[in-house]
């Protein structure tokens, strides 16, 4: 046999190994680079926690109705509350809707009522037959909501207007912050036309709702002196109803009350006969 075909079985054998040895090494670094560039698979199953993300801004072209933060919501969204407990967002517009519907009524009132729910109930309406009555009250209102809708007297034009406002907010803020936005809120109601106005004051409550307003009845007393500091500054009357309503504790009596805060017929009736002087003066 020739040492060329001896040797031939050898190198082949080599070769065979060599290039089982190269192939070994590609495939492990091939697999390497696979496991390094291919995305982890999530199982279906598996719940993977992802980071919440702050919102996108909204563009700067898009118009957005925002209304004005109200200092007495700690949201700063202005609200107004019912006496259901429920709230919604009320931005000025819908009172300008409010005050255009109105004006297509062609509304020219004799007497005007602003104020809470305690306006609200009352039926003032049928004590004066004689006289066109506006009630402007709103369940739950408070000075600043009375400031935001207060422009309403402008479209009723009202003779005289009589005016209730305080329990809500007293039971929001102090009696200092109380007593600057009412201050600030006569001056705008004063601006508002040539009227007689009347300015009432805050009526006493129950000794359990005083508990859970932490409102006492020297914090009325005092608030209601202020109002008829503001009576006379602004050319108005002040109408003392607290001391009427009250017990020789301060609380409001039994028969004037329907859930401790809330006016009795009773005590509408007393409120009427304190107005009718001035309703039916010549």
């Amino acid at each position: 046999m020739s040492k060329k075909e001896k040797f031939k079985p050898d190198c082949f054998l080599i070769f065979c190994i060599v290039l089982s040895i190269v192939i070994a090494i590609v495939a492990t670094v091939y697999e390497n680079d696979r496991k390094q560039t291919e995305p982890e698979t999530i199982p279906e199953t598996e719940t993977v926690s992802v980071p919440a993300s702050d919102p996108e801004p909204e563009s700067e072209t898009e118009p957005v109705l925002e209304p004005e933060p109200d200092p007495e919501s700690e949201s700063g969204q202005v609200t107004v509350v019912y006496d259901t407990g429920t709230k919604y967002p009320h931005p000025m517009y819908i009172y300008s809707g409010w005050d255009r519907c109105l004006e297509q009524l062609h509304v020219d009132c004799d007497v005007a009522f602003l104020g809470d729910s305690i306006t609200y109930k009352s039926s003032f309406d049928q004590e004066f037959p004689a006289y066109t009555i506006c009630n402007l009250g709103v369940s739950g209102d408070t000075i600043r909501g009375i400031k935001d809708r207060v422009g309403t007297l402008e479209t009723v034009k009202p003779e005289k207007v009589f005016f209730l406002i305080g329990i809500n907010s007293l039971n929001n803020d102090n009696i200092d912050e109380c007593i600057e936005k009412y201050s600030a809120l006569v001056e705008n109601v004063r601006s508002r036309g040539n009227f007689d106005l009347y300015l009432i004051s805050v009526l006493p409550i129950s000794a359990d709702i005083s508990a859970g307003m932490n409102l006492s009845p020297d914090t009325i007393v005092s608030f209601n002196e202020t109002i008829a500091e503001l009576a006379n500054k602004n050319n108005a009357t002040y109408l003392d109803l607290y001391s009427q309503l009250k017990d020789d504790s301060g609380y409001i009596r039994p028969e004037y009350t329907e859930d401790g805060l809330h006016l009795s017929e009773q005590a509408y009736k007393i409120w009427a006969d304190n107005i009718r002087p001035y309703i039916e003066e010549n």
